[in-house]
């Protein structure tokens, strides 16, 4: 009897319904327990994935390479009200103490510390509730909430609205800001009706801890301590005085950026000065035979190219361009030495030709037209020795001299790189764009949610469907 029962339980065991059973059965136990697993790592993983078009919630690589390299500790003070906090912002400066251990965030409601700002006023102001409030070391930098956003003026209906959030770039570099011992000034040069720099520009190299100034050369002669002179497109040449002055300013280390377009007159002064240093300016309009290197099919706006240096580095490994129009050439005459190196940074295609005849009203080529190819921007690197003191000197000249005054692509970012060099702060620029909100569809998913449809779509939905396979397979085996 016993041996009979046994015989019908090793049937059983061994028919087709029990192996798919038992398979089935061991299916289902491996998709829960796979499922429960990842709800248990998705719990204990504090990000979210970033699905808004320009990363709108995130901080970007060049943040993340300034926070890797902190070695002093900086806090952050958020003044936002308790359960009104922007999300845009409370993420965004998550992401800095997520990301060093240097940083420590704080949210101090006012109406909870009502005197906690009191130690960050000036002038009899103190910091307004939505302010962030960086402090390292002995310094620190306010960021009132106008600062956070960019404003813009709608011209039909005359109204003023948010194009964009800045709170990454005002918070790093803010960060920069507390932890430099020295500010450098840009002295913009004035007194022959230059062309200056625009607001947006002078924003953008004060964003990146550059003070700005303007400064004449003939009534101030040579600005003292940390400097960099720049000279854009004048309406009449320097004196002979003033050229002197700078140029003995650039032989005791002195550096400058020299954005100089098309001028109609003769300038010898200012060309003793750039000639010290092996390059010139062209005077002609440069056009570029290459369609594939006009953005807009017209030949006198041009995407140059990038020739490799520390300046482009950052722009070529992003793969964005920048836009000039109208640029000369620059002539670079000068034979790598020791004390002197001459470096091009945009280049032109060997189909562009420069115009040699301002009045020529036609964009073909002439006869008494130059062929290219055509550096539009150098760098310099040059060393004078007196005695036993060496002098270092750095200095970039530009013939684009609109490049500063058209934030697209990434004109704005070799624009302050330049300086960047020039200043010797390293290679990486630190000019950060705002977000736009104008092209952002904010969907911000955290890693729970993100994983849960992870493992639905990798491992719970397939093994559902072998199951169900394996099913219809098992009852048609039976029929």
């Amino acid at each position: 009897m016993m041996d009979e029962q046994n015989e019908k339980i090793t049937n059983i065991l061994k028919s087709k319904k029990a192996r798919y059973g038992t398979f089935s059965l061991l299916l289902g136990v491996l998709a829960f327990i796979a499922f429960v697993a990842v709800n248990i790592l998705a719990q204990n993983i504090n990000k979210t994935v970033d699905l808004s078009s320009n990363k709108m919630f995130s901080i970007s690589d060049a943040t993340k390479t300034i926070l890797s390299n902190l070695n002093e500790n900086v806090t952050i003070y958020a003044l936002f009200k308790t359960g009104q906090e922007n999300p845009v912002y409370k993420e965004v400066l998550e992401q800095y103490a997520q990301n060093s251990s240097k940083i420590k965030l704080e949210y101090k409601d006012p109406s909870l510390y009502p005197a906690f700002a009191n130690a960050y006023g000036s002038d009899g102001a103190v910091p307004e509730q939505n302010s962030i409030i960086i402090e390292g070391g002995s310094k620190f930098k306010v960021i009132p909430p106008d600062e956070l956003v960019t404003y813009e003026m709608d011209y039909q209906t005359y109204q003023t609205y948010v194009s964009a959030v800045n709170i990454e770039p005002k918070v790093t570099n803010a960060i920069e800001f507390v932890l430099q011992n020295t500010t450098t000034v840009v002295y913009v040069l004035e007194g022959h009706n230059e062309r200056g720099l625009n607001e947006e520009a002078a924003a953008a190299l004060e964003d990146i801890n550059f003070e700005v100034q303007n400064w004449n050369i003939f009534n101030q002669g040579v600005p003292d301590g940390e400097s960099i002179l720049y000279m854009t497109t004048p309406s009449q040449d320097y004196s002979a005085d003033e050229a002197s002055v700078i140029s003995e300013y650039l032989k005791k280390g002195g550096r400058a950026v020299f954005s100089l377009g098309y001028m109609d007159f003769p300038h010898p002064n200012i060309e003793s000065v750039l000639k010290e240093y092996g390059v010139n300016t062209q005077n002609i309009f440069i056009i570029e035979g290459d369609p594939n290197y006009q953005p807009s099919l017209n030949p006198t706006y041009l995407m140059p190219s990038y020739a490799e240096h520390e300046i482009t580095s950052t722009l070529i490994q992003k793969n964005i361009p920048v836009y000039v129009f109208a640029p000369q050439g620059i002539e670079i005459f000068a034979d790598e030495s020791d004390t002197l190196s001459v470096a091009p940074l945009l280049t032109t295609t060997n189909k562009a030709y420069g115009k040699v005849d301002p009045a020529s009203e036609s964009i073909s080529k002439e006869e008494n037209d130059i062929d290219g190819p055509f550096t539009i921007a150098s760098a310099v690197t040059a060393s004078n020795s007196e005695g036993e003191q060496t002098f270092n000197t750095r200095i970039c000249v530009i013939t684009a001299e609109y490049l500063p005054f058209e934030n697209s692509g990434g004109n704005f970012e070799f624009f302050t790189s330049m300086f960047n060099w020039v200043a010797e702060r390293g290679a990486v620029s630190t000019y950060i764009a705002p977000k736009s909100l104008l092209t952002t569809e904010t969907m911000n998913m955290s890693q729970l949610t993100s994983a849960i449809i992870s493992a639905f779509s990798v491992i719970i939905l397939p093994i559902a469907i072998f199951i169900t396979g394996a099913v219809i397979v098992l009852r048609r085996n039976k029929k």
